[in-house]
């Protein structure tokens, strides 16, 4: 009997048992049904300013969802928001932007959901829904390397960029190009090189001559969201840094000219210059001399006669460079003879002046070596611009418009000026003479003088001639002009040449006979003398 009840006692607690655990299972499996679902903030995120809560539940009735955070490790106890339902039985809850600007930057956060009912019953998420994120506020650094703003670029050029981020590291980086107008032409995943320098290769040939900017978007989100096709860019958070460059992919326009044909000796002037639409010149070379974008004016002094060429290269800002050839024609001076006299072809040598003014003299200079002149100092009364002086050197053959010649002729020239008129007020000639011949004359270097033609009395008229320096060559000396015309470089107190008539003088008396009248007078006046000699003799005869 005994026996019986213990089997009937341990079968009424083996009941007891098994009803227990049926009851706490169904409270388990109810408990299950009622856990809300966090949606969102997920798991491992990353989030600045705002983000979206999503929280679902099966609980009957339910009143409101709160999103309650903790730092990460504690409890999540702190509630962020809370959102109120709109609806019995509502089995979602949601707002798309919670503020998260309480929170501190750089901060790791477990977020959970509680989800209340009618009856005060409270169901959380459980630990396989808690979100832990990362608030992150500080955008990516940003700096570009190479290409700078303002630059000027051709060919395919290399985009390049350091982008750093300590919080969240670095998702994505593109590269976005506009034109002038803001329209997108080109949207690029830039590659990343390791260590934290992301590049992207650009053939500019692809887009037209002109200005464009170039805005680097850097994404430090792993939850970001890329539609790529459109260049359209979602994330929590990115950065941009802009600059502006301008695409040249055109060749400058050279020039280059040198004038004028001349004879050896003489100054050929060569102009290289340049000029390109979109980047503008900032070098150019003609072979000897270099410079910015003003262009080149050399004077070269010639040597030898024959033909010769110059190349001008011109370089604009974005690199691309054009040349261009010149030439000209050097000769040696031509002599002839013209009605028994023999001539010379003068050699010229010309230097121009861009503007004189009455209150700033100006001295040209760059005559043709040998031509007599090393400069003339140019004086006003009224402003005169592209002011062009000709110095023609006939060497010690009078030219054919004066009418006589000098002895002890050194150079004979002419100087002559346009665009000039009536506005000289004075002009400061500085003319030199070899050495050699100034001994070769046998005198000395105070002996020299200039001459000038007056072409209304057509005579040479010596000019006040003042030695100036000297060096190992030539003596030098300055005179000062009023106007221009024909010179002469020769020894003081020069004559006309033997055979010429001294021109402007007193006529001589005409001749007979291949005497002049006064030799005739000279002969009447003895013959007369000895008439009258003879007469007083035969009277003195008579009278014995």
């Amino acid at each position: 009997m005994v026996k019986g009840k213990e089997g009937i006692a341990k079968k009424k607690d083996f009941l007891i048992l098994f009803g227990a655990l049926i009851i706490i299972g169904f409270i388990v499996f109810v408990l299950a049904a009622w856990e809300p679902s966090l949606v969102s903030p997920v798991a491992i995120g990353n989030y600045s300013t705002s983000l979206k809560f999503i929280c679902n539940t099966s609980i009957e009735n339910p009143v409101n969802a709160s999103l309650m955070y903790n730092a990460t490790g504690g409890p999540t106890t702190l509630i962020l928001m809370t959102v109120y339902n709109t609806s019995a039985n509502q089995s979602g809850f949601q707002n798309d932007s919670v503020n998260l600007l309480g929170l501190s930057d750089g901060a790791n956060y477990n977020f959970t959901c509680l989800i209340s009912n009618q009856t005060g019953t409270n169901a959380y998420s459980t630990l396989t829904n808690v979100s832990m994120v990362t608030i992150d506020n500080t955008p990516p650094n940003v700096t570009y390397y190479g290409i700078a703003n303002g630059d000027y670029v051709n060919g395919t050029i290399t985009l390049s960029a350091s982008v750093i981020d300590t919080i969240s590291g670095v998702r994505a980086v593109y590269y976005n190009i506009t034109d002038s107008t803001g329209a997108r032409l080109n949207w690029t995943n830039a590659s990343t090189d390791g260590s934290g320098y992301y590049n992207t290769s650009i053939n500019t040939t692809d887009f037209a001559n002109g200005v464009y900017n170039i805005t680097i978007i850097a994404n430090d989100s792993y939850l970001t969201t890329l539609k790529v096709a459109n260049g359209t860019l979602f994330s929590n958070l990115n950065n941009s840094e802009t600059i502006s460059i301008t695409i040249d992919n055109t060749a400058p326009t050279a020039t280059h000219t040198c004038t004028p044909n001349t004879t050896v000796g003489m100054v050929v002037t060569c102009t290289c210059s340049g000029s390109d639409a979109t980047a503008g010149v900032n070098y150019t070379y003609d072979g000897t001399t270099a410079s910015g974008n003003t262009g080149i004016v050399e004077k070269i002094t010639t040597t030898a006669a024959g033909t010769f060429s110059r190349t001008c290269t011109v370089r604009d800002r974005a690199g691309n460079s054009a040349s261009a050839i010149a030439s000209y024609a050097i000769s040696n001076p031509v002599s002839g003879t013209t009605g028994g006299t023999t001539t010379t072809s003068p050699t010229t040598s010309i230097v121009t002046a861009a503007t004189i003014t009455p209150t700033s003299p100006v001295t040209i200079s760059n005559f043709a070596s040998g031509s007599g002149v090393t400069e003339i100092q140019i004086e006003v009364s009224e402003t005169a611009t592209n002011v062009q002086v000709t110095v023609q050197n006939y060497e010690t053959t009078a030219p054919s418009a004066v009418s006589s010649s000098l002895t002890t002729a050194y150079k004979y020239l002419k100087v002559d000026a346009q665009n000039l008129a009536n506005k000289l007020s004075k002009a400061t000639m500085k003319i030199q003479v070899e050495k050699t011949w100034v001994s070769g004359q046998g005198t000395v270097k105070e002996d020299v003088a200039l001459f000038k033609y007056d072409t209304t009395a057509s005579q040479w008229n010596e000019l006040t001639t003042t030695y100036a320096s000297e060096d190992d060559n030539y003596y030098y000396y300055t005179v000062e002009l009023s106007s221009f015309s024909y010179f002469v470089i020769a020894t003081k107190g020069a004559v006309i040449s033997e055979g010429e008539a001294p021109t402007g003088e007193e006529e001589q008396l005409p001749t007979a006979a291949g005497l002049p009248i006064w030799a005739w007078v000279a002969i009447g006046l003895v013959v007369l003398v000895i008439i009258i000699g003879g007469g007083v003799a035969l009277g003195k005869k008579k009278k014995k």
